[in-house]
């Protein structure tokens, strides 16, 4: 946990961010993991992102913004050390693939890109 001079408490990196690789081992995008303590509770939250090159293909066919950036967080809490309560913990793949297709303007890229598995080195 890290307080800033203002006083508030924010989400402590806890490494650097690790590629995340498709099927074929190509980097698709990239996993961070953060911390967060409380008195009586460890929050660790996982952060996916995507690479340069997908959010580049889609800012080209006019599906995202130039300033924007996709990011999908896993959350959990732990409140003992043999205990841990997961608060999210949404299939990556399949979460991402119900935002792209709830949206008719990315239809398209929903087709013309490979299907990805979100998966460790």
């Amino acid at each position: 946990m890290v307080r800033t001079s203002t006083g508030e408490l924010l989400w402590k990196g806890v490494d650097n961010s690790r590629p995340v690789y498709d099927r074929k081992k190509s980097v698709i995008g990239f996993k961070k993991t953060f911390r967060f303590e409380e008195k009586n509770h460890v929050w660790i939250m996982k952060e996916y992102r995507l690479c340069d090159k997908i959010l580049k293909a889609l800012r080209l066919r006019g599906h995202a913004r130039h300033e924007e950036e996709f990011v999908v967080c896993r959350i959990t809490r732990s409140v003992n050390s043999s205990q841990v309560i997961i608060l999210s913990d949404h299939n990556v793949e399949n979460f991402l693939d119900s935002l792209l297709i709830s949206s008719s303007q990315c239809q398209e890229t929903v087709e013309s890109f490979p299907r990805y598995q979100f998966q460790e080195n």
